[in-house]
């Protein structure tokens, strides 16, 4: 029960990272289908299925408390979410996360 808690957690997680991505597209592009939420969230499952036996670098870089590239990843979602005045608390969490992981400091 504890992993379908876990699942639902983190399907509601990459839903909201996704919907945040999605406004930013539009306000970056002024095209309101720029980045589709669904199609985003079709592409990313099958990414997550694709590589669910890998170890991703962010992974390795966690493990060895090195920098990862969230900032580069997530942390450029939320820049723009602050040019743009669109909060993005999903995409934040990610960035936190990953950095107290990795053991940097978080701002």
């Amino acid at each position: 029960e504890t992993e379908d808690k876990d699942d639902e957690y983190y399907r509601t997680l990459i839903q909201k990272v996704l919907e945040e991505i999605s406004q930013i597209g539009i306000a970056e592009t002024g095209y309101k289908n720029a980045l589709q939420t669904d199609k985003l969230q079709t592409f990313v499952q099958q990414v997550i299925q694709d590589t669910a036996q890998n170890k991703s670098s962010m992974l390795q870089d966690v493990l060895k408390k090195q920098p990862t590239e969230i900032d580069y990843l997530n942390g450029y979602v939320v820049k723009l979410g602050e040019k743009h005045n669109i909060d993005t608390p999903a995409n934040q969490l990610l960035v936190d996360r990953i950095q107290q992981l990795a053991g940097k400091q978080i701002k």
